[in-house]
């Protein structure tokens, strides 16, 4: 896979995560968290897709294949129709959960349902506001995640097939791929250097992750266990230290081992460190704020039953303590990134 163009690499990526994430809405994964952790998450997912198309329509209308089946697997060949059908039974069955009709007998021209002041609301036509038990909302947020899951599978499939079709061929040698992998890092090289833009970038993210922990990961009562948050930090501490590591301990790896600095690149593939350290400030900056405002709004939690925000600070927690417990280990193999004034 490391010798499939970028194109392929990526798409196919994100073909199996929209499946994943298809598969964990249907069973109602998430839906307890409510509409603001579904904005979360979700508008990383529609910037990757929407990315995605734009890269490969370019491509299309710049150099179009000569064959329409001739670089396409047949592996992908059978599954994009899967997805893409999986994809449409989502749509539909999450629209299927949308009414005709509002509870005086009108046609239902829009739809909403949210939590406001704890209780759930459906309000009908923009103005015809219904009381409605809290499991309610559960199943609204478990149809509306499953429809965007099927819009997303059904578009990232296909994106699949057509990165196949365009740069397919492109997949050479070892010889040829090695040359043109030094070209790529001759051009690109620069792009990777420490630069107060990095800075700019790192910054709006962890802004992104700030505003979205005041306006609150979920608006459901959910207690997490204190031993959950334990594991939860535990867990990406370890999964840090021994599997993300692993990308710095290859053997035929040669790229330096950069500790995590603002200033660099965080979606370098060779520099892993680099995206989880912001992961994790993000998760933690999130959570800190989202925690901070529940209680000087009165929402009090003992040691024992925690807010859902405090697991995903645990684990943001658990990350950064898993990257600096590497760098400690290995202390003499990273090294500090060059300041990018030099």
């Amino acid at each position: 896979m490391r010798r499939w163009p970028f194109l392929i690499r990526f798409s196919t990526v994100l073909a199996i995560l929209s499946a994943l994430f298809a598969g964990l809405f249907r069973l109602g994964v998430f839906a307890r968290f409510g509409m603001p952790f579904f904005q979360i998450v979700g508008l990383p997912m529609q910037i990757g897709v929407i990315g995605l198309g734009i890269s490969v329509f370019v491509r299309i209308f710049r150099r179009r294949p000569d064959s329409w089946i001739r670089n396409v697997p047949n592996v992908v060949m059978l599954v994009v129709p899967i997805f893409t059908l999986l994809g449409a039974l989502d749509i539909r069955y999450g629209f299927g959960g949308m009414p005709t009709e509002t509870p005086s007998g009108h046609a239902a021209k829009s739809y909403s349902v949210g939590v406001e002041s704890g209780q759930c609301v459906a309000v009908y036509n923009r103005t015809e506001r219904i009381l409605q038990p809290r499991s309610f909302c559960e199943e609204y947020q478990r149809h509306f995640n499953t429809a965007f899951a099927g819009f997303w599978l059904a578009f990232s499939s296909p994106l699949l097939w057509l990165s196949w079709l365009i740069v397919g061929r492109d997949i050479a040698p070892i010889e040829v791929e090695q040359s043109r992998q030094r070209r790529f890092d001759a051009v690109f090289g620069a792009i990777n250097a420490p630069s107060y833009r990095w800075l700019a970038i790192r910054f709006a993210v962890i802004v992104y992750f700030a505003f979205a922990g005041y306006r609150g990961l979920s608006h459901a009562a959910i207690a997490i266990p204190l031993w959950a948050i334990v594991i939860a930090g535990g867990w990406g501490a370890v999964a840090t230290r021994f599997w993300i590591a692993q990308s710095y301990t290859r053997k035929n790896r040669t790229e330096p081992w950069l500790k995590p600095s603002w200033f660099l690149n965080p979606f370098q593939s060779k520099q892993p460190f680099q995206f989880f350290h912001m992961a994790a400030i993000s998760f933690i900056t999130s959570s800190a704020i989202a925690l901070f405002r529940k209680m000087g709004a009165g929402g009090g939690f003992s040691v024992d039953s925690l807010p859902v925000e405090a697991f995903f600070g645990a684990f943001g927690l658990g990350t950064l303590l898993g990257i600096y417990w590497t760098i400690n280990v290995y202390r003499a193999r990273f090294e500090s990134a060059p300041d990018p004034a030099n």
